[in-house]
């Protein structure tokens, strides 16, 4: 299939049970719909397994998808004033070279620690998989993606998240809640985390 397994391009979809096999992509989603995969769905022979198309976030979104794979984020994506991300327990997000997050919402990213949230490098096979197909031919880096950028009244909540190889951490430039516990930001060029307005907690 020289398309998508499944293409879904509105609110939101559950998936249990399902096998994508050598299509192009297995799954594409834009980014503001919410993605809940079951540990029985599998993927086998596709140039890419998850694919979320970047764009704006404007409901209350979730993904949530099985540690072996991961959703690649395609570019970069907001998360405007009211609306919610939630990335669930064990969840891995590969992340567009230069792309970020922007939240003028709410971004939640809370693991455990069996099962911590990943945002990291498209390249990093460490986790979710080989991602981009090309074995061990590209690793990952400091510095291939951009940042978490808190801003305004947006609101955001790390715990048990493992944040890598972007630019800067996480940048939190305004006013709402801000909690960090038991997460690491590693291999980045410039700054793990920079505040640059209000209070938080860590």
């Amino acid at each position: 299939n020289s398309g998508a397994g499944l293409n879904y391009r509105t609110d939101g979809v559950v998936i249990e049970e399902s096998f994508f096999e050598s299509n192009d992509i297995g799954i594409r989603v834009v980014a503001n719909s919410s993605l809940l995969l079951d540990e029985r769905t599998h993927f086998a022979e596709n140039n890419r397994d998850i694919h979320v198309d970047a764009g704006k976030i404007s409901g209350e979104i979730v993904w949530r998808v099985p540690k072996y794979t991961a959703l690649f984020l395609s570019g970069s994506t907001s998360i405007v004033r009211g609306a919610r991300l939630e990335i669930g327990a064990g969840t891995v997000v590969k992340m567009a070279q230069n792309s970020l997050i922007t939240v003028d919402g709410e971004l939640i990213a809370v693991g455990t620690e069996e099962s911590p949230v990943h945002i990291t490098d498209l390249r990093d096979d460490s986790v979710g998989g080989d991602t981009n197909k090309d074995a061990e031919a590209t690793a990952p880096d400091r510095g291939w993606w951009n940042s978490i950028n808190i801003r305004e009244s947006g609101s955001a909540e790390f715990d048990f998240a493992d944040i890598g190889y972007s630019q800067n951490g996480i940048v939190r430039g305004g006013l709402g809640s801000f909690t960090l516990t038991n997460s690491i930001i590693h291999n980045v060029t410039g700054d793990a985390l920079k505040l640059l307005a209000g209070y938080l907690s860590l």
